[in-house]
């Protein structure tokens, strides 16, 4: 499969997530909050994608944006309507080039830059932007899919961090539906990204599997790597304020490691262009919700363990 194809049917689901996100903002300043949420996180995944296949300038446009969003959703501020139509008059030039399979060029970027220095408005009302829903859903869901996109993530984390990533698959044919592997695929990609970008290890082993019975599908998620800092993540969850130090204490690890996904805490101190802001993990937790699903923490491997369990279709 050509890289433009297989870079298309990887965001396909993505895109028509924040379509339909961004025609909720027409809706009024109730659904601004849950919807630019939404847009935000399936930015982050989108600018991992367009790193992951090269586009050098969504990617950086991308981000650009995931700041903007970041800002206008502080707990602290409310919403403005100025801030809504500059974040859809910046999206639009991105995503339509970027459902297209092209990469903005220079000037583009520049424009998406300057739209949100000065909080330019081009187009007040959302409208579609590139092919149907029913053109877009991937047609094929097979096993050997899910081991070519898996293998190309571990490939591009290798080049971009010089670590070396020994990858163990043991996928069953599961039968994912079109609706359960997008999902799945975004996932594994927040996986291994957090694996690799949170551990000082040079050598990582990551291991999957996905097993099927006639009321589950199963999936495992195991790495090498540093583990949790659960004593870190009490001291974030008390700085942020998200809970008293007295409540904090009384949480078990794994209540405190769903708290890490459900309110974007990062374990990490300082961002960065990739991570830092605690989205990874917080889009796991969405998409296990989507699937309708189940997500436990297992503390008692040495690195990081997950398993998602979710009902079978």
């Amino acid at each position: 499969m050509g890289k433009k194809i297989s870079f298309y049917l990887e965001s396909s689901q993505r895109l028509e997530d924040i379509q339909h996100y961004l025609e909720a903002l027409d809706k009024g300043p109730v659904y601004w909050e849950s919807s630019l949420n939404e847009i935000y996180l399936n930015i982050h995944t989108l600018k991992g994608y367009a790193d992951l296949f090269g586009k050098k300038n969504a990617t950086e446009a991308f981000h650009e944006v995931e700041s903007y969003i970041e800002a206008s959703l502080k707990r602290d501020k409310k919403i403005a309507e100025n801030q809504i139509a500059t974040i859809k008059s910046a999206l639009y030039p991105i995503l339509i080039k970027f459902s297209t399979n092209e990469d903005l060029d220079v000037e583009q970027f520049k424009e998406v830059k300057n739209i949100l220095k000065l909080q330019k408005k081009i187009s007040q009302k959302s409208k579609p932007w590139f092919i149907d829903r029913e053109s877009s859903m991937r047609t094929l869901s097979s096993v050997d899919e899910l081991k070519k996109f898996t293998t190309r993530v571990c490939l591009f984390f290798e080049r971009s961090t010089h670590k070396k990533i020994s990858l163990k698959l043991d996928l069953e044919e599961s039968g994912l539906t079109k609706h359960e592997f997008p999902l799945v695929q975004e996932i594994i990609f927040h996986l291994v990204k957090n694996s690799i970008e949170h551990s000082g290890k040079n050598k990582m082993v990551l291991k999957f599997s996905l097993k099927k019975t006639n009321y589950f599908k199963t999936m495992t998620y195991q790495d090498n790597g540093d583990g949790i800092n659960v004593t870190a993540l009490k001291k974030k969850l008390v700085s942020q304020k998200i809970l008293p130090e007295n409540e904090v204490e009384k949480l078990s690890p794994k209540d405190i490691i769903l708290l890490l996904y459900k309110n974007k805490i990062s374990s990490k101190d300082q961002k960065n262009f990739r991570s830092g802001r605690g989205l990874g993990m917080n889009i796991l937790y969405r998409d296990i919700q989507k699937l309708e699903g189940q997500l436990e923490v297992d503390l008692s491997q040495p690195g990081f363990s997950i398993k998602f369990k979710w009902p079978s279709r």
